[in-house]
């Protein structure tokens, strides 16, 4: 793991380590907040991957869906790297995975204002733009409940091993 590495995966820990925090607080009841800190985990994440060879990453919120791409056209001596990091025994069942939690993480990374467009729903800024009538603190988020379907417990199992297992595979897109 190179030093530019190094940082944005120790962000992206930080982030993920507050959206649990939140997740878990009783009462908490701000959903935007919760997926904000889950959106930019899995946004510093890929940028810590591709840190290994691109130059350095734009200002942009996307990332993650292209890690995932990424992750299935890996050399075959990385698929078993990446097999034993997702707990997984075969690459096919990792390709599969990647598809499985691929809606998800498409929505997440769409959350930000700057994706969503200043008309959309959004993590941040009330909406519509020109006259707000939704505020983010009071908005439930479809994605929010998907996060207890089987898809999003595989979702989170996958940001969570992608980050806690990044060491391991830090240099795979060199």
């Amino acid at each position: 793991m190179n030093p530019a590495q190094k940082l944005w995966w120790k962000q992206a820990r930080a982030d993920l380590a507050l959206f649990d925090h939140l997740r878990g607080v009783a009462g908490w009841r701000y959903q935007c907040h919760s997926l904000q800190a889950l959106q930019m985990a899995g946004e510093k994440i890929a940028k810590a991957s591709f840190r290994a060879s691109d130059p350095p990453p734009r200002h942009s919120h996307l990332g993650l869906t292209r890690l995932l791409r990424r992750m299935g056209t890996v050399r075959e001596a990385d698929q078993i790297l990446l097999g034993r990091v997702f707990s997984t025994s075969r690459f096919e069942r990792f390709e599969r995975l990647l598809l499985q939690v691929g809606g998800i993480a498409r929505d997440i990374e769409r959350l930000p204002p700057a994706l969503a467009g200043a008309d959309r729903m959004n993590l941040e800024y009330p909406w519509p733009d020109r006259a707000p009538t939704y505020a983010p603190a009071e908005w439930k988020f479809d994605v929010w409940n998907r996060l207890e379907s089987a898809e999003g417990r595989s979702f989170l199992r996958f940001i969570s091993r992608a980050i806690d297992g990044f060491p391991q595979y830090a240099y795979v897109f060199r």
